[in-house]
C-alpha cells in the first residue's frame, strides 16, 4: 500500500509540477545474472535528487545525483541512480542528458545495473 501511495504522489507531482525534469524516449537494458537483457524502448524521465526529493516530499535521494525514472504501470516504477557523470547538478535539463557519447550507467534500488542509451543508434 505504501508503494502505491508513493507512486501516486510521484505521478500527481509530475502531472502538476513545473519543476525542471526531462523526459525522452530512450533505449534501456539491465544486467541479468550473466548477461544483459535486450534493449527496451521506453519513455524515461530524468530528475535530480533534489527535484525527486521535492516531488516525493522525502530526503531519500542525493541532491546532486541524477535519477532516471521508468514508469511501467500506474503502480509500478523503477528509479535508477545514474552513476556516470551528467553535469546536471540540482536541475536536469535536456542538454545534460543528451550530450553524452556513451550510454548512461546506473543502478536501481534493488542493486540491478542499467545502461540507458539516449542516442538514435545504440550498441
Amino acid at each position: 500500500m505504501k508503494k502505491i501511495f508513493f507512486l501516486f504522489v510521484i505521478s500527481l507531482v509530475f502531472a502538476l509540477s513545473a519543476s525542471a525534469k526531462y523526459t525522452q524516449t530512450c533505449k534501456a537494458k539491465y544486467k541479468r545474472n550473466y548477461d544483459w537483457s535486450e534493449y527496451y524502448t521506453l519513455d524515461i524521465t530524468f530528475m535530480s535528487g533534489s527535484e525527486l526529493n521535492k516531488a516525493t516530499k522525502t530526503y531519500k535521494y542525493e541532491s546532486y545525483s541524477t535519477y532516471a525514472i521508468i514508469f511501467w504501470d500506474i503502480d509500478e516504477a523503477t528509479i535508477i541512480k545514474i552513476t556516470s557523470y551528467t553535469g546536471c547538478g540540482t536541475e536536469v535539463k535536456q542538454n545534460c542528458i543528451t550530450n553524452k557519447v556513451s550510454n548512461l550507467i546506473g543502478e536501481d534500488q534493488q542493486g540491478r545495473s542499467w545502461e540507458i542509451c539516449t542516442r538514435t543508434y545504440c550498441y
